[in-house]
């Protein structure tokens, strides 16, 4: 994972200090119309490349939604979140930490059972994962679930002994 940002990273000030200044004096001899027309693939670009390093909150929200089979609240804040970038399978691994409401968080184990995740006592160790669990520091695990299906996808929910925070690994 860390070549991979090195070479995104690298890319991108290639991009900054070389392309850039070469594609900004092309611009210069162009119409005002075709400038602006021009930039706005290269907008769309690095907006694509800064979602998938740093994606959105809505990327956890679905990823809530795929391991526990239940929407997340509105209410829900998600306060610490990290994800790998994809593998050349389209495989990613994401660790987020989610506070809600007391009332939520009481009655998501039965649907953590109903979707076919047991409780358990082991986690599937990654680096978001160890990453999280230095966030959450002096907060136990009460209650811990997970499932593993088939093509290694691994889920896995921990219950914090706030009663109102999750941590959730894909």
């Amino acid at each position: 994972m860390g070549l991979l940002y090195l070479v995104i990273i690298i890319s991108l000030i290639f991009a900054l200090f070389v392309l850039l200044p070469q594609f900004i004096k092309y611009l210069n001899r162009k119409s005002t119309r075709l400038k602006f027309l021009l930039l706005i693939p290269f907008i769309l670009l690095m907006h694509s490349i800064y979602s998938a390093i740093y994606p959105p909150d809505s990327f956890y929200r679905q990823d809530f939604k795929e391991v526990t089979g239940v929407n997340l609240p509105e209410s829900a804040e998600i306060i610490y979140k990290t994800a790998s970038f994809p593998d050349h399978f389209g495989d990613y691994t994401s660790v987020s930490i989610i506070k809600v409401e007391k009332l939520f968080y009481s009655s998501l184990d039965r649907e953590l059972m109903i979707k076919g995740l047991t409780k358990t006592s082991e986690k599937m160790g990654s680096p978001e994962l160890e990453e999280a669990l230095r966030e959450i520091e002096g907060k136990k695990t009460e209650k811990e679930f997970s499932l593993t299906q088939a093509r290694g996808v691994y889920y896995y929910v921990a219950f914090l002994s706030d009663k109102e925070t999750l941590l959730v690994h894909r």
